[in-house]
């Protein structure tokens, strides 16, 4: 995690990214890393994180908060599978953003472990009878 002091601009301008008040945490997970920032806004002026350096976060945890007026930016991984769209409402600890690679998308790892059992017959067997 990294403090970055700054500004206490309206957290919806785009310069709030690069010049508000922030915390910019980095996860390492499976699926690769992922940063998001806390952005202070003008309002509330302030952004919580719980966590340390070091300490490990479970999926789904809360490790913090942004006060009303302030906003988070998330950068995932390049083959992120998204699952929400501009305009969705998402809520901490309960929305699911994206998967990390397409196998942890529990439907497409259906469908995999689906074809692999389908190579794992051939054909010869199952046109055999039982018995």
């Amino acid at each position: 995690m990294n403090y970055c002091p700054g500004k206490f601009s309206a957290a919806m301008r785009e310069c709030a990214s690069t010049d508000n008040e922030q915390n910019v945490i980095t996860l390492a997970t499976d699926a690769g890393e992922i940063t998001f920032k806390q952005i202070a806004g003008l309002i509330a002026r302030r952004v919580v994180c719980w966590k340390k350096p070091g300490d490990r976060v479970a999926r789904g945890e809360r490790i913090g908060l942004v006060r009303f007026g302030s906003r988070a930016d998330l950068w995932l991984p390049r083959d992120s599978e998204l699952q929400v769209k501009v305009g969705d409402h998402v809520a901490g600890g309960s929305s699911v953003v994206a998967y990390g690679r397409r196998a942890q998308n529990p439907h497409n790892l259906a469908l995999r472990q689906r074809k692999r059992l389908r190579k794992r017959i051939s054909p010869r067997r199952r046109n055999e009878p039982n018995g």
